[in-house]
């Protein structure tokens, strides 16, 4: 039987240059082949886009930065975290609480979209809350300098958010996110169902050749772990890997500001790729991607970027706790700047270890994490 379903998002989700546009995208894709799916959201009137080929109707709701900051004002001062009152909408709230009842189920995507639930809508109800923000704050808190002001600004946010998440889950029929680990820091489990992320399979495109010399970083470095995850590497890890004779290229590609990219783009051998459509044309002399984040919840896109054309991939543990690959076989797992510096020396100097870890990552992407595999559990719940 088709179903007609609502995906209410806070952005549109194009260009597919960051994690949580690429997941609803797909998710509506997915859910688009058997049911019919409108979309809403809201932004500025210079983000509205018409078209996606596979969405029955999309819903425009305008609003401006003046809004949105004096929102943030009015929601601090209720209580709640300072995102949800930034992306808030009392017009799009009005539009959904319109239309809700022509639709058989509405997603809610992200935490900071479930202020626009209207209490009685009667159909299926999911938010596709996708990581435990609050988590990822608690991180960023922590790595923040004492004397950095930032740093007591995301303990406050983090401080609502928790509040906020462990209330507004309750209002939902089902919770969706990435990863089991993250089942730790939320309540009521019973409504939580894990459907983590895939990806569009390639070409398998990574050829061990000794004369490789690039390290990839793939990734929207606007968002701040990406962007620290950066400047790490090139400030401890280049320095360290040029000391004992490998001279490497970091290639940086993803969404990034035109500040940002210059900055980056500064330092010696460092090259930033902005809004690159096939990433994987700039990989051809790589000998690995990395995902060194030191703050990281949920699945991270770019390790599955990496492996969806053999490239191998060395990642932090930080990132390792989500995922369900082995270390050795087909990733390679990192404990500090020593061990990350030891695997780039492995990928790059052995073809056996290389290629086996291409051969496997390749593999297992292809048979489990594809989208349509990965996403075949949200069928069940609508």
């Amino acid at each position: 039987m088709i179903k007609k379903i609502l995906i209410v998002t806070t952005r549109f989700p194009f260009p597919l240059f960051s994690g949580d546009k690429l997941r609803i995208y797909n998710i509506s894709k997915n859910l688009s082949k058997k049911n019919k799916v409108d979309l809403i959201y809201t932004g500025s009137e210079k983000s509205f886009k018409r078209k996606i080929k596979f969405i029955n109707k999309i819903i425009f709701i305008k609003t401006n930065k003046i809004k949105k900051i004096l929102q943030v004002f009015y929601f601090l001062l209720i209580g709640k975290p300072l995102q949800i009152g930034y992306f808030f909408s009392n017009e799009m709230k009005k539009k959904i609480k319109e239309i809700q009842n022509n639709y058989d189920c509405i997603i809610f995507h992200l935490v900071r979209s479930g202020e626009f639930l209207s209490k009685d809508y009667k159909g299926i109800k999911i938010l596709e809350m996708t990581d435990v923000v609050s988590k990822n704050y608690i991180q960023l808190y922590e790595r923040l300098n004492v004397f950095n002001p930032i740093k007591y600004l995301y303990l406050l946010e983090l401080k609502l958010l928790e509040m906020y998440e462990k209330k507004i889950i309750k209002l939902f029929n089902y919770v969706v996110l990435v990863s089991k680990s993250d089942l730790k820091k939320i309540s009521y489990k019973n409504k939580v169902k894990i459907i983590t992320n895939g990806t569009n399979l390639k070409e398998k495109k990574f050829k061990f050749n000794p004369k490789n010399n690039d390290v990839v970083f793939i990734g929207n470095i606007n968002y701040l772990p990406n962007k620290i995850a950066c400047y790490e590497f090139i400030n401890k890890i280049m320095p360290k890997l040029k000391e004992v004779g490998l001279n490497i290229n970091f290639k940086i590609i993803g969404k990034t500001s035109k500040l940002l990219k210059l900055s980056l783009s500064s330092f010696k051998n460092v090259n930033v790729y902005n809004n690159v459509k096939f990433p994987e044309n700039l990989c051809k002399n790589a000998i690995c991607g990395i995902s060194n984040l030191s703050i990281a919840t949920g699945v991270q896109n770019k390790i599955l970027e990496y492996m969806r054309i053999g490239l191998p991939a060395i990642i932090s543990e930080k990132c390792f706790y989500s995922l369900n690959f082995k270390k050795n076989k087909h990733i390679l797992v990192y404990k500090n700047h020593s061990q990350l510096i030891k695997q780039i020396i492995k990928l790059k100097k052995s073809k056996k270890i290389a290629n086996k870890i291409s051969f496997n990552s390749f593999a297992i992407i292809k048979k489990n994490y594809t989208w349509e595999t990965s996403l075949k559990k949200y069928n069940n719940l609508i």
